[in-house]
């Protein structure tokens, strides 16, 4: 039979570590946004230089504008999949706590 305070306190902590490793996993990932979108910034920007016409430039737009949408798509998709599986890995974590003191209790 274990204890159920130390049984608690283990759950809090595993909760903690999933939490701040979430919390790493979407830093990192809005790190790598901002990066790629200064990338995509500057990508876009040298390439005025080189447009001719209002068409090019409203062209250019239409691309920077795209490209901008596209990432913040992924961007998303890629935040909700992270927050998705937290939220599933705690719902494991408390699910197999309270069984355990189910189990515990018979």
């Amino acid at each position: 039979m274990t204890n159920p305070l130390e049984d608690q306190l283990n759950l809090g902590r595993r909760l903690v570590e999933l939490n701040v490793s979430t919390l790493q996993r979407l830093g990192e990932l809005s790190q790598s946004g901002m990066q790629k979108y200064v990338q995509t910034m500057q990508d876009y920007g040298s390439k005025v230089a080189e447009v001719k016409d209002i068409a090019g430039l409203l062209e250019l737009q239409r691309e920077y504008g795209e490209a901008l949408w596209n990432a913040m798509q992924e961007s998303m998709r890629s935040q909700g999949e992270i927050v998705q599986g937290s939220f599933e890995e705690a719902g494991k974590l408390v699910q197999s706590a309270f069984s355990q003191d189910k189990n515990d209790a018979a």
